[in-house]
């Protein structure tokens, strides 16, 4: 399995598939997959097996790297900065 779960990267499965005009469903077994895994996979809870991650490439029409694409700078800052008022929070109401 691919460890996809970097941060530094987004998964661009589900607006590529939304954009297309296909369904979960249709995609999962247009894939041989269930609906679930797609689930999970768009929303980045599960990592998709190489086989999976190039059946969805092949069947979307669009390359691997097309899939995810790296995070810009700001968005990277935004997310450095949501972290670090948490984590004023928490040490706050320690």
């Amino acid at each position: 399995m691919l460890k996809m779960k970097d941060n530094n990267y987004i998964n661009n499965i589900a607006a590529i598939r939304k954009k297309q005009g296909i369904s979960q469903t249709q995609f999962a077994n247009a894939i041989g997959v269930e609906t679930s895994t797609i689930s999970r996979i768009e929303t980045g809870k599960s990592d998709p097996s190489a086989v999976t991650l190039f059946a969805i490439a092949k069947y979307l029409q669009v390359s691997v790297d097309d899939l995810y694409t790296r995070k810009t700078a700001e968005q990277i800052r935004k997310r450095a900065g949501i972290l670090q008022e948490k984590y004023q929070i928490l040490c706050l109401n320690i």
